[in-house]
């Protein structure tokens, strides 16, 4: 079935402009994306990128003070190019997102922090992941699917049918985890959509100074309730205190954060990612979250971890 068959057959189906921009956008990067070559070729190894044809090389930096190198392929033209593009759109993407005149500030708006971090990392676009920098890159393959099969869909149905309530993405730093989860964002916010990010860090910071009661209900709304994809980044970051009461009241405290915003999301049924360096059950262990948190998100992720894997592609620095 060719694009024109395609289109006429969506508007049949009666799907709103955002939920075919969605379909469309998924189905692209399912075609596109198949790039031969992953992080277990050997240092040498030659690909042609699939798209300009350009060589891409295996190649390895030299090992740092500690005695660690990074693997990695040599970026060709298009790859640039496409980085150089993001880069240059940033003020229009701050523009766009933001929907004012910039002058918003935290105190003014809780939800003003989403808004930074969607304009400062416009770059993460889908286009601009590479599944090679992945061992397996099945973590980028299930997103993409995920994707288009949520894009119908205005909340979840059935909790043990049909796509997942939300992803978990696991891994150690710099594998790609919050790369992939903003671009899937940025996709679906470019498609109509509300979205949400909550960094734990920043979201812990913020419930240690708001009171309960309304100016609480005001700092959870946006993530919990309105947006159609919320990110829940760096789950179980936070460090505990070393004296064990402290401990024990930083966990009620952490847990009590997130039950604001998981339960409801559960309950509503919204879209969600996670990214984190823990899983589920390490997340339980530290004190993240407790048999309550852990029920909802194991139900909500069907208990699959979406592992990343490969070298840390920060460490490359200017390789």
């Amino acid at each position: 079935m060719n694009e024109p068959e395609i289109m006429e057959q969506e508007r049949g189906r009666g799907l709103l402009p955002p939920t075919r921009e969605l379909a469309n956008l998924a189905r692209r990067l399912t075609a596109a994306r198949s790039v031969i070559g992953s992080t277990t070729d050997p240092i040498g190894t030659i690909i042609a990128c699939e798209k300009c044809g350009e060589p891409r090389e295996r190649k390895e930096t030299e090992p740092n003070a500690t005695g660690h190198s990074i693997r990695y392929w040599s970026e060709c033209a298009c790859w640039r190019a496409k980085v150089n593009h993001a880069a240059t759109i940033s003020e229009s993407a701050t523009a766009a997102i933001r929907g004012t005149r910039g002058d918003e500030n935290e105190a003014a708006n809780p939800n003003a922090y989403d808004v930074k971090v969607l304009a400062s990392q416009a770059e993460l676009t889908l286009d601009t992941f590479e599944p090679i920098w992945l061992s397996d890159r099945y973590p980028y393959d299930m997103a993409v699917k995920w994707l288009a099969d949520i894009q119908e869909r205005e909340v979840v149905g059935n909790y043990r049918a049909g796509p997942p309530a939300a992803l978990f993405f696991v891994g150690e730093p710099g594998r790609g985890k919050t790369h992939l989860a903003v671009a899937l964002l940025l996709a679906v916010h470019a498609a109509g959509q509300k979205v949400a990010i909550v960094n734990e860090q920043k979201y812990l910071r913020q419930t240690q100074s708001v009171p309960f009661g309304p100016p609480m209900e005001a700092l959870v709304a946006e993530p919990a309730e309105r947006a159609w994809l919320t990110l829940i980044d760096d789950l179980g970051k936070q460090k505990l205190r070393t004296k064990k009461e402290l401990q024990e009241e930083d966990k009620a405290r952490i847990q009590n954060a997130w039950y604001a915003v998981i339960d409801r999301r559960y309950n509503r049924r919204r879209w969600t990612i996670i990214t984190s360096e823990k899983t589920l059950d390490e997340l339980a262990a530290h004190g993240t979250i407790d048999d309550a948190l852990y029920s909802r998100l194991y139900e909500m992720t069907r208990g699959v971890h979406l592992r990343f894997t490969g070298d840390d592609q920060r460490l490359r620095g200017g390789a």
